[in-house]
């Protein structure tokens, strides 16, 4: 396939340029049209998936009741 430039207006390349990380700009681009074009080969940029949000938040949860258990426990501790 022969390479072909394309040019963009300035506020479409910054927008490219903020949204694609550390994918280089073909690949973003190749993405973003796959993507659009139904293929879905979205190249791993280290997004969080909604399950690894939801399982994080969990996680978080389940220190803050942890680190509230131990502080209340020291508390009473000290008290004696």
């Amino acid at each position: 396939m022969a390479d072909v430039s394309l040019r963009l207006p300035d506020d479409i390349m910054r927008k490219l340029d903020e949204h694609r990380g550390d994918v280089g700009r073909v690949e973003f681009v190749e993405s973003c049209v796959n993507g659009f074009l139904g293929k879905r080969e979205i190249p791993a940029i280290g997004y969080a998936t909604k399950e690894e949000l939801e399982e994080f938040k969990q996680g978080i949860k389940k220190l803050e009741s942890t680190f509230i258990e131990f502080v209340l426990t020291y508390l009473i501790e000290l008290d004696k």
